[in-house]
């Protein structure tokens, strides 16, 4: 767990993270010029999931920087600020190193004789496609926690890695920068906005659309922390219990137009001559608990029906479920 009062920030940390700070705008007025120059003119990308926004832009390089592309993507995660920074940080946990491993990534190691308070280094080899060499990253990684928000900057380090077996790869450079910021409770539920803006090097000569296929797979692990915490169930409870609250004490003070209150009425009619229909047949239902009828109105072809059943919970509640057609497990379901 991340603490709230986090830990005073070295001195060779506070320059590092000042510069990362640039990519979000951070510390500039909205005003500025140079403020615009870093926040605007991103430019959307597509996303593997819809839970995540994914843009990319282009940087100028300084004098003796290659020219590389910038990403961000944006998430909500269903946690606290602090309990996401923890799992960002906690970089080779053993479900991470399962799937690193089951990718086929020769390495991805903890190099803990460097490890400090707040700041852990790691180095990882992953593997390339096609012909291209496999790429290294060696890391530092440490945070900041502030009011309701923790920064986690990460950059590469020249530090070389005994892997203990001779691989062939190539270097890459890498600069990141997670804020994660809490966002209002919802229901008695934490929930954190993630912004993570990621700079590669990946060193050697690559193509560029090598380069744009890379950078929304290196953005991923955003949609990675949302799959990690999770609570479909809870926020959705929540949702269902507030729309169930405001039928049951604003009900009555609802109104309606003129359009809506004919089909409200047209349906009250519709129901009442199914239910007093002399022809209503009552078929096999696929539930016990649910008994089925059906006729045919005067004048209309096709076939209306009627189930009716007993649930355990009031009306309110049942309405509620019934209007919640964009919950979380409704749109997963779909």
């Amino acid at each position: 767990m991340i603490e709230r009062r986090g830990k005073p920030l070295m001195e060779d940390q506070k320059a590092v993270f000042e510069r990362c700070k640039e990519f979000l705008g951070v510390g500039y007025n909205a005003g500025d010029e140079e403020w615009k120059l870093l926040v605007l003119g991103w430019k959307a990308i597509e996303s593997p999931k819809s839970d995540v926004q994914m843009s990319m832009k282009y940087f100028s390089p300084k004098k003796g920087e290659r020219s590389v592309e910038t990403g961000k993507a944006v998430g909500v995660v269903d946690g606290s600020a602090e309990e996401v920074a923890a799992w960002v940080m906690d970089y080779c946990n053993n479900e991470r190193m399962r799937i690193h491993k089951e990718q086929g990534n020769p390495a991805r190691i903890e190099l803990r004789e460097k490890a400090r308070a707040n700041e852990a280094c790691y180095a990882t080899v992953k593997k390339m496609k096609f012909f291209l060499d496999n790429r290294e990253f060696v890391v530092r990684m440490f945070w900041k926690s502030e009011e309701g928000k923790v920064l986690i900057n990460v950059e590469s380090i020249d530090d070389e890695v005994d892997y203990g077996v001779e691989l062939k790869k190539v270097r890459a450079l890498t600069r990141i920068l997670w804020q994660i910021e809490d966002l209002p409770v919802c229901g008695g539920a934490k929930q954190c906005r993630v912004t993570l803006v990621q700079q590669i090097d990946a060193g050697g000569v690559l193509p560029t659309w090598v380069m744009d296929k890379k950078i929304p797979e290196a953005l991923k692990c955003v949609q990675e922390a949302i799959d990690e915490f999770r609570q479909d169930e809870k926020f959705d409870a929540a949702e269902l219990r507030e729309k169930a609250a405001l039928m049951r004490e604003r009900g009555q003070d609802e109104v309606y137009s003129k359009e809506e209150e004919r089909v409200l009425e047209k349906g009250k009619a519709t129901l009442a001559a199914i239910t007093s229909s002399p022809d209503l047949e009552v078929l096999s239902s696929p539930d016990p608990l649910v008994t089925i009828k059906a006729t045919h109105l005067d004048g209309d072809k096709l076939v209306t029906a009627i189930g009716e059943c007993v649930i355990d919970g009031e009306m309110e509640e049942l309405a509620a479920f019934e209007c919640l057609k964009m919950s979380r497990e409704a749109t997963k379901f779909f």
